[in-house]
């Protein structure tokens, strides 16, 4: 079952803050569920033992089911036409699903659904005049999935002759390195259905038509169907401008945040003060277990628009003893033109697979 259906409907934020307060009042901290397997009652439970007082909000469902749904729904009606010999319907609807909602078939997770994409249009291309128009899609099909063939005795010959074309010119090109250059930097990068691992080292590949996806958090996805040649890929996203709560629960409903992306990190900052925090903590599940994440970020209340969180840092962890864990918080207040608040969070006794990062601008 997809991990965006496993998580509750309505994913939570628990805004805590510091109890006993004095002069000042208390700053509160967001911490966020990342896991399906956390439960809410767990989450506070947590924060209780660690001394600060749960204020629960909740955010906006993510992604909807129902486009994933209108996905399936068009390839279907993209078969039917297939079989009754409808041609141009067949490439209105699959033309039509590539312009609405390619940013979703060109996941990762969709990669089953970008290959039926790529392999219907394919069939409508061998009833246009020339057959050859087949090629690129059925290349595409091959490069999504290379050891997947149209099923055997389901197609008439015309079909297994054309996608034949398509493995040989296949196998005639040479990958080639191709430099790729998006913006932001820490950007999710998926060809073809694989994500990219490596941003920094050009990929391998064939020239033809490839399925490109840039997405980040906070921004516009950028999908792509093109051909492919010598030259880098240079993509630019744009801000989305939507509610960064919005966009926090998106990508939770997905299960897909990269904690490690400065992306995600201003996104949950941003969330975080939105709910009217200073800090962000993210926790997630390690089987029946809680742990933290330890994922804290402080805030720049006078320089938000322009906080650019740095890269981590790891601080050692102690070995395992007792499960339990401490929550320490230190507090840096300038007294120039602006007042950063910093929080660390400290794990003692914690097990040998809690990690513990910081981030301070």
């Amino acid at each position: 079952m997809p991990r965006a259906v496993r998580l509750a409907a309505i994913v939570t934020v628990i805004a805590l803050a510091t109890a006993g307060a004095h002069a000042a009042p208390p700053r509160p901290i967001a911490v966020v569920a990342i896991d399906p397997g956390v439960a809410l009652t767990d989450a506070q439970a947590a924060a209780r033992a660690a001394g600060f007082a749960p204020v629960v909000m909740t955010l906006p469902p993510g992604e909807d089911a129902s486009a994933l749904a209108a996905i399936e729904a068009d390839l279907d009606a993209a078969r039917a036409a297939w079989l009754g010999q409808r041609r141009a319907e067949m490439v209105a609807i699959l033309d039509g699903l590539v312009g609405r909602a390619l940013p979703i078939l060109a996941r990762s997770e969709q990669r089953a659904a970008l290959w039926q994409l790529a392999f219907l249009r394919g069939l409508a291309g061998l009833g246009e005049a020339t057959p050859e128009a087949a090629t690129p899609w059925f290349g595409l099909a091959l490069e999504i999935e290379p050891n997947r063939r149209p099923e055997p005795g389901t197609y008439p010959p015309a079909v297994d002759g054309g996608f034949a074309v398509a493995v040989e010119e296949q196998g005639r090109r040479i990958a080639r390195a191709v430099a790729l250059d998006v913006t932001p930097a820490d950007a999710r990068i998926v060809i073809d259905g694989v994500p990219v691992l490596d941003r920094a080292r050009p990929r391998q590949l064939r020239r033809g038509l490839h399925a490109i996806l840039v997405e980040a958090p906070g921004f516009v996805a950028d999908a792509r169907l093109i051909e492919v040649g010598d030259q880098p890929l240079t993509i630019a996203l744009a801000p989305s401008g939507e509610p960064p709560v919005a966009v926090l629960a998106a990508w939770l409903a997905r299960g897909s945040l990269d904690l490690e992306a400065r992306s995600t990190q201003a996104v949950v900052l941003a969330a975080a003060r939105a709910v009217g925090a200073e800090a962000a903590l993210v926790v997630g599940a390690r089987g029946a277990r809680l742990i933290a994440r330890a994922r804290v970020t402080a805030w720049h209340p006078e320089a938000a628009a322009a906080l650019a969180p740095p890269a981590a840092t790891s601080l050692p962890a102690p070995p395992p003893a007792r499960r339990r864990w401490w929550l320490w918080g230190g507090v840096t207040i300038g007294v120039a033109a602006a007042a950063v608040a910093t929080v660390w969070l400290v794990t003692r006794d914690a097990p040998a697979d809690r990690t513990q990062l910081g981030f301070a601008p």
